[in-house]
């Protein structure tokens, strides 16, 4: 995983608070996001921009990472994304947000007890045949998702 730089963050948060939302969905989030957390709570990064493939379009996103803990605000807290929807109960837990809307994710749909599952964007303003929000691949694990972040930079 390539050395990250930190545009912002809100401190460091203790582990407890993430392997409490891990049991609360029974799933476990891959080492390398837990570590990364746990000294940068809501972090957003300086190569914060990634690709995806949309009906075989390329985009890009941005992300900001979500955060843990009392401290954080509403609008960066984990749980916010988590509650009073189906997505965890389909296997897509939402850790970060783009500045137009959508979800970065991971999928654990496929391995639900996987400690390495792929990040994927779920797209708020696409939907599926059923009505759900579409979902593209991102990356295979984590570790390739932040080798994968690259800065954005105006021409």
């Amino acid at each position: 995983m390539q050395e990250v730089k930190i545009y912002r963050d809100r401190g460091e948060v203790n582990v407890s608070y993430i392997s409490g939302f891990e049991n609360r969905y029974a799933m476990s989030f891959p080492v390398e996001y837990k570590e990364l957390l746990t000294k940068h709570n809501a972090l957003r990064l300086e190569k914060d921009h990634f690709n995806y493939n949309l009906n075989g379009e390329r985009r890009a996103a941005d992300i900001s990472f979500l955060g843990y803990g009392p401290s954080i605000d509403d609008y960066l807290c984990i749980d916010r994304l988590q509650q009073d929807n189906e997505y965890p109960d389909k296997g897509l837990i939402v850790f970060g947000e783009t500045a137009g809307g959508d979800y970065v994710c991971f999928d654990y749909r496929l391995v639900p007890d996987t400690k390495s599952p792929p990040v994927v964007i779920m797209l708020h303003d696409y939907l599926d045949a059923d009505n759900n929000m579409v979902v593209c691949d991102v990356a295979s694990d984590f570790a390739s998702f932040m080798d994968y972040l690259y800065e954005y930079k105006i021409d």
